[in-house]
C-alpha cells in the first residue's frame, strides 16, 4: 500500500517528535511560505523542501512507521 501525498499535523507531529499543537504552527509556517490558502495539509514535497531534507527520506520515515495502513508514532 502507497502512501498519501498530504501531510496533516499528526503526520508532522509524528515525523517531528513534537505534539499536535506545534505540528500545526509548523505546517502554518509551511502554508504562509508557499502562500497555500486552498487547503489545510501540506505535500510531502511542501515539507521536504521546506525542511531542507530529502524527500526519500521523509517518505523512508513515513512508510516505516506505517502499521495495518495507518501511521504510528514510534
Amino acid at each position: 500500500m502507497g502512501y498519501r501525498m498530504f501531510l496533516n499535523s499528526n503526520d508532522v507531529a509524528i515525523l517531528m517528535g513534537v505534539c499536535n499543537k506545534t505540528a500545526k504552527r509548523y505546517i502554518q509556517d509551511i502554508r504562509q511560505e508557499y502562500h497555500i490558502v486552498n487547503r489545510k495539509q501540506i505535500t510531502i514535497r511542501e515539507y521536504s523542501e521546506y525542511y531542507k531534507v530529502p524527500y526519500d527520506d521523509v517518505l523512508r520515515a513515513l512508510l516505516s512507521r506505517v502499521v495495518n495502513g495507518k501511521l504510528v508514532r514510534g
